[in-house]
């Protein structure tokens, strides 16, 4: 990957470099492994949602699909930061729609923990990290027709997602 490009906020490096400080050294394979992992784990978080509210052969059929994306299976590759991005506003969105099927305000800290991780993966986070607050919001005003409710509940999703923002504003401000 491009280590310096601008919109990225080091996650991919860093986890990088965790790897090779736990292993001891610098290992080509890392990177690899990394990318593989969120890949991977991509295909079965659309898998496991599926299977889970549709249908087993919905599950197979979907994840199926997203494998066979030719842009999908190209950037699996490059060590870029977009699968990785990818994974995590997926998540943040399942998160959201869970927290909104199932009635249940605190899995919108788990839709805003990722939301935050998309951001720390790259600039493109911020923007879907903010279209997610809104509609977090839009939706839980709209079920609940209280204003003071519904900035409760999500009050999850804006302190989970405080953590990662708060870390890209500093690297952006004061490193970048």
């Amino acid at each position: 990957g491009d280590w310096s490009h601008p919109d990225y906020p080091l996650m991919l490096p860093g986890s990088f470099a965790w790897a090779w400080i736990i292993t001891g050294r610098e290992t080509l394979i890392t990177p690899i492994v990394v990318s593989l992992g969120f890949s991977l784990s991509l295909a079965g978080l659309v898998f496991w949602y599926l299977r889970s509210y549709a249908s087993w052969s919905a599950a197979c059929l979907g994840s199926a699909f997203l494998m066979t994306v030719s842009m999908w299976r190209f950037w699996s590759t490059t060590l870029y930061a977009d699968i990785p991005l990818t994974f995590f506003m997926t998540a943040a969105g399942i998160f959201l729609v869970l927290s909104l099927r199932l009635r249940n305000q605190i899995l919108l800290i788990p839709a805003g923990l990722f939301a935050g991780l998309s951001l720390w993966t790259k600039d493109e986070g911020l923007l879907f990290s903010s279209w997610l607050l809104l509609l977090a919001a839009l939706t839980q005003w709209r079920m609940t027709k209280d204003l003071k409710t519904a900035a409760r509940a999500v009050s999850g999703y804006l302190a989970a997602l405080m953590i990662p923002l708060l870390a890209v504003i500093l690297i952006k401000g004061f490193l970048g």
